[in-house]
């Protein structure tokens, strides 16, 4: 019984298949075809289950990796502004620029990739031949430093992913 009424809250029989805008629910999220309301809400909502997260305050934005894609939210009203592809495999880390500039992350495909921030256009990438524990930029967003799994520790120019500095960590 307890599905009927589910099924006349979510559908509607009035769908006149013209092609009008879809009806939006309590968060201005478009919905299906035919539907009248959605339970719940789309804020923020990615489809796996868990996520690499970080804040970029500077440009007011949530960004995530879900295994090999990246999605970025606007922080205000939690739509999705959109998904950046180009890893293959899982992503293992993934850092903000402290101006909001740039975009950095790792694979499990061992390259970063250094991306635009505003429209996450890739601007180059940088092939490393052993795993990366961890990436981030300074704070002057001009080098990027890479803790491999090997030890080694490299700073990078994030222009052209040059290695201005390599030394063996402990």
């Amino acid at each position: 019984m307890s599905w009927i009424l589910l099924a006349a809250l979510v559908a509607s029989p009035f769908d006149d298949g013209n092609g009008a805008k879809p009806s939006l629910d309590q968060d201005s999220f478009p919905l299906p075809t035919g539907a009248i309301a959605r339970l719940g809400s789309l804020r923020f909502w990615h489809a796996e289950g868990g996520c690499s997260l970080f804040f970029w305050a500077s440009i007011q934005q949530l960004v995530c990796a879900e295994r090999d894609h990246i999605v970025v939210w606007d922080a205000e009203t939690g739509r999705r502004i959109r998904t950046l592809e180009g890893h293959k495999g899982r992503i293992r880390r993934l850092v903000g620029s402290p101006d909001g500039k740039l975009l950095a992350s790792t694979g499990d495909d061992r390259m970063i990739r250094i991306r635009e921030g505003a429209e996450g256009r890739q601007l180059h990438k940088i092939i490393i031949n052993e795993n990366v524990d961890n990436i981030c930029f300074s704070p002057d967003s001009r080098l990027l430093a890479i803790v491999r799994d090997d030890g080694v520790v490299e700073l990078r120019k994030t222009l052209d992913g040059a290695i201005q500095h390599s030394f063996r960590g402990d």
